[in-house]
Parts: structure tokens; C-alpha cells; sequence
């Protein structure tokens, strides 16, 4: 730290999921590597939601809870950045495999209590979540959906039309019984237990879903990463449907 310890320079410490042999994965281990440097007034921490939710942090029912852990062992007035990142793996997997907003284990509306969470929603927050697509020629960021999402921008956005084809979405698989959660949880849970039927369809939620609205040709018009812009707004529920 002794190069940057007269700069405005400060260098935030990133939470770990906890895979292989890497530290700083509970907030006690991020806590004594920052008591053990010097100039440590000039470290920070960077806290990443998909890779806490994998070291068995419960963000989803007790994101309170949480804080009030990293506040007394760390100090809050450290936290200098988030990382938003659903997961595709249950709290405590250790894995750290980021998924879209809604499409994981977190869910939407865990990852919008953090983004506006009165402790937190004064820090820079970042979208690490992986572009989706068919193929990787057509794979495209879902940042522009989520961030409309996260700030309750929808229509602002993207207009009515775009918020009318939700709705379509969402009487559609209505009838075939799908609900998003469910649909989401219960997927990720069938391809991490059943190792034939992950090697038989391996296919992750939203690929799913996507099949499904080009199987029923609902959208012949729009590109792969319109229809999936619209399913993440889906995955939202429809209370922020509602609020749009």
C-alpha cells in the first residue's frame, strides 16, 4: 500500500464464494487480511452478491442480518462497492458461477432490496452478469433490462409495447402453468441433482424459456435478445409490472 498511500487511490478487497483454496470468503477472513496490512485506512471492500450467497451468506431473507454481521466485524463505512450478480448455484455451493438478474438462486427481488437498500444505495453498484444467447455470435449483455429494472424505469425505457408484450409473455406461460420462481428454482435444482437428465438437457432457465416463446412463435419479429430482455422482465414478477 505504500504506493498509494498519499493518492486519492483506494483498493477494495472483493468478497469470495469460497471455491478452492482462495481467501477471503467470510467477512472474518476479509476483516484480518486488512488488520495485517499496512495503510490499510486506504483498503476497501467490494461486495460481490453471487459470490457471498455462494459462501452461505442468506442475502435472499436476511439481507439485515447480513449487513449487521459485516458492520460489526468489518465496519460498513468500509464498503466501498457492490458487484450485482444473481447465481446460478443454492447459498453455500461455493462456486461462483454469476447468472442474469432474476434467473438464479437470488432472484429479482433480493438483488432490488440490495440495489435500494437505504445502507447501501449510496455506493457505485456494478452488473457482472453474463450476456445470454443461443449461440455466441448472438450472445448480447442484459445490463440495459436490469438497470431499468433496478431503477423502476421500465417504461421510461422501453414503452408500453414492450410492457404489453410482457404481459403476453406472462399469459402464455400462465397457461401452461409456469411461474417464474418455480420455473427458475426447480430447473437449477434438476440440473445440479440428476446428472442424466442434465446430460440428456442441459439447457439453463432462460434458454428454456426462450424455447419455449420461439416454439410458440409469440415474437417473429424481434431479435433473440429482444425476446430475452423481455423474459428478464418477466423473472421480475408482476408486481413490478404493476409499477411500471
Amino acid at each position: 500500500m505504500q504506493g498509494v498511500k498519499d493518492t486519492n487511490v483506494n483498493i477494495a478487497l472483493e468478497t469470495m464464494a469460497g471455491k478452492g483454496t482462495e481467501i477471503g470468503r467470510s467477512f472474518e477472513e476479509l476483516a484480518e487480511i486488512m488488520e495485517q496490512v499496512e495503510f490499510n485506512n486506504k483498503l476497501s471492500v467490494c461486495l460481490d452478491t453471487c459470490h457471498i450467497h455462494d459462501a452461505g451468506y442468506d442475502i435472499v431473507n436476511d439481507l439485515d442480518g447480513v449487513l449487521h454481521h459485516f458492520d460489526k466485524v468489518i465496519g460498513l463505512e468500509k464498503l466501498g462497492v457492490i458487484h450485482l450478480n444473481d447465481s446460478k448455484n443454492p447459498r453455500g455451493a461455493s462456486k461462483d458461477r454469476h447468472a442474469p438478474l432474476g434467473s438464479g438462486w437470488i432472484g429479482f427481488e433480493a438483488m432490488n432490496n440490495i440495489a435500494n437498500h437505504e445502507k447501501l444505495q449510496h455506493l457505485p453498484m456494478i452488473l457482472e452478469t453474463p450476456w445470454i444467447g443461443k449461440e455466441d455470435k448472438t450472445q448480447r449483455p442484459m445490463y440495459e433490462a436490469e438497470i431499468a429494472l433496478l431503477s423502476g424505469n421500465l417504461s421510461g425505457r422501453f414503452g408500453s409495447e414492450f410492457l404489453d408484450h410482457v404481459e403476453r409473455i406472462d399469459f402464455l406461460l400462465g397457461k401452461k402453468e409456469i411461474h417464474f420462481r418455480d420455473f427458475v428454482l426447480n430447473t437449477w435444482e434438476l440440473l445440479k441433482n440428476d446428472a442424466k437428465a442434465k446430460k440428456a438437457d442441459g439447457r439453463e432457465p432462460l434458454e428454456r424459456l426462450y424455447d419455449i416463446l420461439h416454439e410458440e412463435n409469440l415474437f417473429s419479429d424481434l431479435s433473440e435478445e429482444q425476446i430475452n430482455q423481455r423474459l428478464i422482465v418477466w423473472l421480475a414478477g408482476k408486481e413490478i409490472l404493476k409499477k411500471a
